[in-house]
């Protein structure tokens, strides 16, 4: 009976005699167990043959035992193989795309089932799934649809609000166009705490939703949106929509010539009385600012300036002030 070859690792038939580490740095003697240092040399393998066993030959080595296909088949995937990450992305999938539980991973059942498809695949834990996998998978779609929406030049939006079982009011936005080869899309944007939470006012929706729009680069592309009858939900839609023509460069500059005369006016004590005296009333009117956050107040505020204009050009000409220098 002919003798096993035994695997070579070189061309040097010193390797019969020696097995070579996984890591191709050290390498073990089948006969005493000898360790030695190695970096493709074999100089000291020889030697080492030589002088403790000078009449070793391959047929006095110990049988080693050929590894059978299970033990391979039940080796799990290496975590940076290409199998593993193709798994790894499909679980992501299916929990999302199912809107399932992280915990689902831990059930016995899918477990067994997991096992029974691919015994070589590891599912992950939970808390590398949530904490990892799918932080990276959202990670990676979020950044694809930047790229994609970057493009788009027009765009609509609906959103609404709801209260989950822990009480907690959470708004939804999710954004609708229609890409360069005609085809409809959308994708949800945000599902998040409203900004305050101890409010559910239209203000506070508004500038929820204006948030998000302006995280994803899309406010000035809205050219629509819907949303339910709940009266918040359409005060906050027209809110949006009064703040958005507020941006706008014409109107812009007119909204800060009249916030600085405001200012100017409400700074001065001194000012501030002549401009009442100058209505020449029993009951004059008072300046109002603008808040950013309430779009009527702009409105208000313009609207008292016409009311009393002639008042104010009386104060500041008496102060000799340019309103277009105010500042």
């Amino acid at each position: 009976m002919l003798p096993n070859k035994r695997k070579k690792y070189g061309t040097s038939s010193v390797w019969n005699y020696f097995d070579k580490s996984d890591d191709g740095k050290t390498a073990k003697c089948i006969k005493c167990g000898k360790t030695y240092q190695t970096s493709g040399n074999t100089t000291n393998l020889s030697c080492h043959i030589k002088r403790i066993h000078p009449n070793l030959t391959v047929n006095d080595l110990p049988q080693r035992q050929q590894p059978s296909i299970l033990s391979f088949t039940e080796k799990k995937y290496e975590t940076s193989s290409n199998r593993k990450k193709t798994l790894d992305s499909a679980l992501c999938s299916y929990i999302t795309s199912d809107l399932r539980p992280f915990s689902v991973v831990e059930n016995k059942g899918f477990r067994n089932f997991v096992s029974h498809l691919d015994p070589r695949y590891a599912l992950l834990s939970r808390t590398t799934l949530r904490n990892l996998s799918m932080a990276n998978a959202y990670a990676e779609k979020k950044a694809k649809l930047f790229k994609l929406l970057k493009i788009v030049k027009h765009c609509a939006i609906t959103s609404d609000c709801w209260t989950s079982r822990a009480n907690e009011c959470y708004v939804t936005v999710t954004c609708h166009f229609v890409t360069a080869d005609f085809e409809l899309r959308n994708a949800v944007l945000a599902t998040e705490k409203l900004i305050d939470e101890t409010t559910h006012s239209s203000e506070n929706i508004a500038n929820s939703i204006r948030a998000v729009l302006e995280e994803w680069s899309v406010l000035g592309k809205v050219t629509a949106m819907v949303t339910d009858n709940a009266k918040n939900m359409i005060k906050a839609s027209i809110n949006l929509t009064v703040q958005d023509c507020l941006a706008s460069e014409n109107v812009k500059v007119i909204l800060e010539k009249c916030k600085r005369i405001v200012a100017f006016c409400k700074s001065s004590t001194i000012a501030y009385a002549k401009f009442r005296e100058a209505q020449d009333c029993e009951r004059p009117y008072s300046l109002k600012q603008e808040c950013p956050t309430r779009w009527n107040s702009a409105f208000y505020m313009v609207e008292r300036i016409l009311i009393t204009k002639v008042a104010i050009a009386s104060v500041l000409h008496a102060q000799g002030v340019n309103a277009a220098n105010l500042g």
